[in-house]
């Protein structure tokens, strides 16, 4: 019978940590300066290197720890490894898991999971072979050629590696069905920056493409031809126009056929003192006031933020304030909505509204990275158990937290 592992060693595991931290703790402290040019060429050659051993271990960790439920045995019960790391450290989930993913595929292949972990291979490697080269016809081939794609690694720079992978999924899946570097390619994403601007980056395949190129430039000619009409100087901004006429699309997408809004676009919550300096400004002459913005992060009667508690500034709430729905909630000094309980065994559209405005559109579970869509109104102590349906007991979980936590007494 095998024995658990004592407290001893598993001290000691820890302990094999420190030399390390105390080893980049002193590389920091060093005067790394453009004269010791040799110096820094080794730290920056070994630090990438180092990194994607760092990972390695990191991703051994999360599957080890996912096999273990070891995000079950804590004290606040967590859905998986990722919001349990992300809670405890403030890591970002979403690289936790991405690390899990390559460490449950890398374990099948013995020389990649070798080469990780000796900085070999670095994780970008890991992560392209196994979106590329890895698939139910050339998974025999792959785990044959292990070797190969590590020498391409130590030979080629990334850009030239990922086209020897291409190759030799060419070679080895010839009639096969499309490659996945290919098909992976249609895709969007929307990164939200924390000053709330966004970037979008996508690719689409060429009969989408052929879709969204004919409405996007119809919309811009029109743009451009409202802006010929206008008496304002015509001037050519192809960026700024373009944005324009990518949200012109999403807005008309948005609306119901008798032109409605199923939900708003966006949430804005400010202060009555914010809002109040806001109309003024609208109501003055163009450039008049030169009194600064009544904002503070730290008070309440100085919010300006979008529904997720992004710090939003007055010039970017102006421009929707002319055209904005109202609806007045009620706070105390700590930013808790003031609210009386209701008979009823769900919460009042006004009450969500209410508690998502109180969360700053983010779910209450510690580690949690559910984007906003996902929340939605929970008893902290359920109707079950005698809670009532008002604002003290409500609180916003994204649905699968709000499903793990079920009829317990408290998330």
């Amino acid at each position: 019978m095998t024995s658990s592992p004592s407290l001893s060693s598993s001290t000691a595991h820890i302990g094999l940590m420190a030399p390390l931290t105390s080893a980049v703790v002193e590389l920091r402290e060093r005067d790394l300066d453009w004269r010791a040019g040799a110096e820094l060429t080794q730290i920056l050659d070994a630090t990438s290197g180092l990194q994607s051993q760092l990972d390695s271990l990191m991703a051994m960790a999360v599957v080890a720890g996912t096999r273990a439920a070891v995000h079950k045995q804590q004290k606040y019960k967590y859905r998986n490894i990722a919001q349990m790391v992300a809670d405890r450290t403030g890591a970002d989930p979403a690289r936790v898991r991405r690390l899990g993913r390559l460490g449950e595929w890398v374990d099948e292949f013995s020389d990649f999971n070798e080469a990780w972990a000796d900085g070999l291979l670095l994780t970008e490697h890991i992560d392209m072979i196994r979106k590329v080269a890895d698939n139910s016809r050339t998974h025999s081939a792959l785990l044959r050629d292990q070797q190969l794609f590590i020498e391409w690694a130590c030979d080629y720079d990334f850009h030239d590696y990922t086209e020897c992978c291409g190759a030799w999924v060419n070679a080895n899946d010839p009639d096969g069905e499309i490659p996945k570097e290919q098909t992976a390619k249609t895709y969007f994403r929307a990164r939200k920056h924390a000053d709330g601007s966004v970037k979008l980056d996508g690719y689409l395949d060429p009969l989408s493409g052929a879709a969204f190129m004919t409405a996007f430039n119809q919309e811009t000619q029109k743009l451009f031809r409202a802006k010929q009409d206008s008496d304002s100087p015509l001037q050519l901004d192809l960026g700024k126009q373009g944005a324009d006429a990518l949200m012109n699309l999403i807005v008309r997408g948005h609306k119901n056929t008798n032109g409605t809004e199923t939900t708003p676009l966006i949430n804005i919550v400010m202060s009555q003192s914010v809002a109040a300096d806001l109309l003024d400004r609208m109501r003055s002459p163009v450039g008049e006031s030169s009194t600064p913005f009544p904002i503070a992060f730290d008070d309440i009667d100085g919010r300006c933020e979008l529904i997720d508690g992004t710090q939003l500034h007055p010039h970017f709430a102006m421009q929707a304030l002319a055209t904005a729905d109202f609806q007045r909630h009620i706070m105390d000094a700590k930013g808790r909505i003031l609210d009386s309980s209701v008979n009823s065994r769900f919460f009042s559209k006004a009450q969500k509204h209410a508690l998502r405005v109180q969360a700053r559109g983010r779910c209450r579970k510690r580690g949690c990275d559910a984007p906003f869509p996902w929340l939605e109104a929970d008893h902290r102590v359920a109707r079950s158990r005698g809670g009532l349906t008002e604002m003290a007991n409500g609180q916003m979980l994204c649905r699968p937290d709000n499903l793990a936590k079920g009829d317990s007494e408290a998330a």
